[in-house]
């Protein structure tokens, strides 16, 4: 046995394997890291180089990714630099403060998290004489005895000639420039033209403001056989604040902003007795994208786009970390549809990656995310929380409880502007509309049907809607919807008359469990959607879905809670309709267990 003196701190073998374990959420993040490395060296352009093969998949061809290619024109490396580039944690003592970088292992370890081999190509001086180095993992898994590893020394070689040939001429720089190569890739299973699609637009929200403020150029192009398979195509800002002008998001809303900036917040942390500053930005949904009152927004293009960019920004030097959806808890699980439409950001520079908790591969601020787990799952409202949890005066988890205030804020304001979406003319009966409104007029036609035929008995909201003016039902309707915070109580008391409503939806904050409850005024039965409910999300889940099927579902489950409403109202003593709403409210419990968890992702990309 070894003296235990002689004994190094680390297994190099053991060590680099378990680096290659390193849990990038996507290649997009990994491939995020040699961007990272291009920004920091000067580049101005940025192409991502993906060639693919043939492969085949459940007896069935399919093109692949096969090599993978970053190339910048940055300033390139001199020999030291590269032999460092290529180490598990070869940062430069000298590093500047203002670079993305953090502990020198992002060429490294993002490498080998998706291939076994990493080819770097370098010069400062002239392109046909560049330096080269690489990284093997079979070559490391053949050590020597006593577990020796060196790495090899970088030497002038020139690129291959497949690869001279694949870089675009506009991108060359005979100076200086940089490319890397990831070949033998092993952890890149999905199809080359879901990958494609899914890097271009994580790429696109990481370095959005290095995109949007013309300092960098990255584009992106797929290569079959060595020969370009379409063409290079531009990487846009994908901006979840949607305030960026010409962005990844759908039209009409990629020339101009989708949202308004709803507020800015600003606050400074003492950190080892530096003064750092941090900035919170918020947004909130233009009115006008939410559509036109019949359309549903969620189903909408720029609908899609949004609820792909819900959660909190964290950005670091520019550069965006994660979109934590730990900060939306108001109205149910991250995917409640209005939540999609307000954005946040937290804006914070390198000084501060110890106090928020910045990992090593730049995809977490732990720090951040813990509090506003914390405070989300604590029973008390945000003002008592941090009470709750004994962090009054701890300015990281004050910043996170301000931010759940102001995001609740928005919330609302979002509830108001769909609350604006009246339907306030005449029914077309051969017109298309929302679910809500078709299982509305349905369910209102038969119980009046029902009623002249004698089939139904009339109960005493039968008898309002009957028997009562249309001006005193109007007056009392808009009452009703003043003390429920219904924007335009007025617009919407006539539209619901006018269009001679039985029934109306309205969505509420109720108790956790309870899916929905019943009021009667002005001869209209008031259903209450809990939107901090399952059903609700899952009815939203339906309605947002554009084939026909999801269409009718929505409007049947509708209809079934209409249904409810009026056996409920049909109950002929106090006693019958507390059991009644007792045996909704139990209901309720059952449906919150079982109802599905519902996913908005792209089932290709899942």
């Amino acid at each position: 046995m070894a003296d235990a003196a002689q004994l190094s701190w680390f297994d190099p073998v053991a060590t680099v394997l378990a680096l290659r374990d390193s849990r990038y959420r996507h290649p997009a993040n990994a491939i995020a890291e040699l961007i990272d490395n291009s920004i920091d060296a000067g580049a101005n352009l940025v192409d991502l180089l993906i060639k693919e093969e043939q492969d085949i998949v459940r007896t069935k061809k399919e093109w692949r990714v096969n090599e993978l290619a970053v190339f910048d024109n940055g300033q390139g490396m001199d020999i030291e630099t590269l032999a460092q580039a290529l180490r598990f944690g070869g940062r430069k003592a000298s590093s500047r403060i203002q670079s993305i970088g953090k502990y020198g292992m992002g060429l490294p370890t993002a490498s080998v998290s998706q291939c076994q081999r990493v080819d770097v190509w370098t010069w400062q001086e002239n392109i046909d004489n560049p330096l080269h180095s690489y990284l093997d993992i079979a070559e490391i898994e053949q050590k020597g005895e006593g577990g020796e590893r060196f790495m090899p020394s970088p030497k002038n070689m020139r690129i291959p000639e497949e690869w001279r040939m694949t870089i675009s001429d506009d991108t060359l720089d005979a100076q200086h420039g940089t490319l890397v190569i990831w070949s033998s890739i092993d952890r890149i299973r999905a199809r080359a033209a879901t990958i494609f699609s899914r890097i271009e637009r994580e790429i696109g929200r990481i370095h959005r403001n290095f995109i949007s403020s013309g300092e960098l150029t990255i584009r992106m192009a797929k290569f079959r056989n060595n020969k370009l398979n379409g063409e290079y195509r531009k990487v846009r800002p994908n901006d979840p604040l949607f305030l960026m002008s010409n962005s990844a998001t759908s039209a009409p809303w990629n020339e101009l902003p989708m949202f308004d900036e709803y507020k800015q917040d600003h606050y400074s942390f003492d950190v080892e007795g530096r003064e750092e500053d941090v900035a919170v930005i918020y947004s909130i949904v233009k009115a006008e994208a939410l559509g036109r009152q019949r359309q549903n927004p969620g189903g909408l293009l720029h609908g899609k786009d949004a609820i792909s960019n819900m959660g909190v920004s964290i950005v670091r030097e520019g550069r965006e970390l994660l979109l934590e959806d730990a900060f939306i808890r108001e109205g149910g699980r991250s995917d409640q549809p209005m939540n999609r439409w307000w954005g946040a950001e937290i804006r914070f520079g390198k000084g501060c990656d110890n106090l928020f908790g910045v990992d090593h591969n730049k995809q977490m601020a732990e720090l951040i995310s813990n509090a506003a787990r914390e405070i989300a799952n604590t029973e008390a409202n945000t003002d008592a929380s941090l009470v709750q949890l004994e962090r009054e005066d701890d300015p990281l988890y004050r910043m996170v409880n301000d931010i759940y205030h102001v995001t609740k804020s928005m919330f609302r304001e979002i509830h108001v502007l769909y609350s604006q979406r009246l339907r306030d003319d005449p029914i077309d009966p051969n017109e298309h509309r929302d679910p809500s409104e078709e299982a509305i007029r349905h369910a209102s036609q038969v119980t009046k049907s029902r009623l002249e035929s004698g089939d139904l008995t009339p109960t005493p909201t039968d008898r309002e809607h009957d028997e009562t003016s249309a001006e005193d039902r109007t007056r009392t309707i808009i009452k009703y919807l003043e003390d429920e915070d219904v924007i335009d109580p007025s617009v919407r008391a006539e539209a619901i008359v006018r269009n001679d409503f039985r029934y109306e939806f309205i969505p509420k904050e109720l108790d956790a469990h309870q899916m929905f409850s019943i009021r009667s005024r002005g001869g209209v039965l008031f259903v209450h959607l809990n939107i901090g409910h399952d059903l609700y999300e899952f009815v939203n889940f339906l309605e947002e879905r554009t084939d026909a099927w999801a269409h009718q579902a929505a409007i049947a489950l509708r209809t079934l809670l209409l249904a409810w409403a009026r056996m409920e109202d049909q109950t002929t003593s106090r006693d019958q309709r507390q059991a009644v709403q007792l045996t909704a409210q139990r209901w309720g419990e059952h449906a919150t267990a079982i109802l599905p968890q519902l996913s908005n992702e792209d089932p290709e990309e899942s």
